[in-house]
């Protein structure tokens, strides 16, 4: 399983994608295979999910995009730098 989902995240690029085809109700069960040696050349993202406009206001001052929503729950992501 852990090869097939590895493959399925270098291939889409798409960590909600993923965890979708596994089954997983928590994005961390499903991080992993973001993290794994395979992706070494895929960009990384922090994640946070926003409740309200002033959160959402706040990560976006804080350099957020908004990428998702899943069960009305808006979720942002920003790049992260130096993890070589």
């Amino acid at each position: 399983m852990h090869f097939f989902a590895t493959e399925l995240y270098l291939q889409t690029r798409d960590i909600r994608y993923v965890q979708k085809k596994l089954g997983h109700r928590s994005i961390t069960s499903t991080t992993v295979y973001e993290n794994s040696d395979a992706n070494a050349e895929v960009e990384q993202y922090t994640i946070n999910a926003v409740a309200s406009k002033e959160e959402a206001i706040k990560l976006g001052e804080l350099g957020y995009e908004p990428f998702d929503e899943i069960d009305g729950v808006r979720l942002y992501r920003k790049r992260c730098i130096g993890l070589d």
